[in-house]
């Protein structure tokens, strides 16, 4: 009996420990994201002024984090993107007073990420470089700015052969940018979809 009951308390004790360094997994991991964004801004005045509007972006990012955590847990990292189109303003040829904007962004930035079994919510903030065009009839205010930027994400994930996760996820995320002729600086807000893989080493 004494064989027995120590026998199970050597599997019982087996299993906890297995769970306990499951739970407590710790390593590096690797990703990239892909999806599609709007930027989010009044533009009416200017479209019945006849400009055309393009605020659609495609963000492409790749990402290196450390996971804390198997199925739950948290991910500290670093992600870097592709420039990025923010939004383009183009005016028609028949107006004498215009504005002429375009502006892309390179973000970069650190973020933390909360994971459950099936979903994940996620905060990052960072810098960004963006390249921004503004032409008017009567100057160029074109060049280079670096700003602050900010942004939130969540949504469903799914872990395949231990390793493999993939994440759809709703983002919402911010651009600061100084003053480039409107008078005073200006924040963009993009709302997006995005798809991703990360791979856990």
């Amino acid at each position: 009996m004494k064989f027995k009951a120590g026998k199970k308390f050597f599997l019982l004790s087996s299993l906890l420990a297995y769970s306990a360094v499951a739970s407590i997994y710790a390593g590096p991991g690797a990703g990239v994201s892909v999806g599609m964004s709007r930027t989010i801004e009044d533009h009416s005045q200017r479209e019945s002024e006849g400009y055309e509007i393009n605020t659609e972006g495609m963000p492409i990012s790749g990402e290196l984090f450390w996971a804390f955590g198997s199925e739950t847990g948290l991910d500290a990292g670093v992600r870097g993107g592709l420039k990025q189109h923010i939004e383009t303003v183009s005016p028609p040829d028949s107006l004498a007073s215009f504005a002429d904007i375009s502006i892309d962004t390179t973000p970069f930035s650190v973020f933390a990420r909360a994971n459950l079994p099936y979903f994940f919510a996620e905060a990052s903030g960072g810098i960004h470089f963006a390249d921004i065009r503004y032409v008017t009839d009567s100057d160029d205010l074109s060049g280079e700015q670096r700003g602050l930027t900010a942004g939130l994400a969540m949504g469903p994930r799914m872990t395949f052969i231990e390793r493999l996760v993939v994440r759809a996820a709703f983002s919402a995320n911010l651009f600061q940018i100084d003053d480039i002729g409107l008078g005073s600086p200006v924040t963009l807000l993009t709302l997006g979809l995005s798809l991703s893989g990360a791979w856990r080493f």
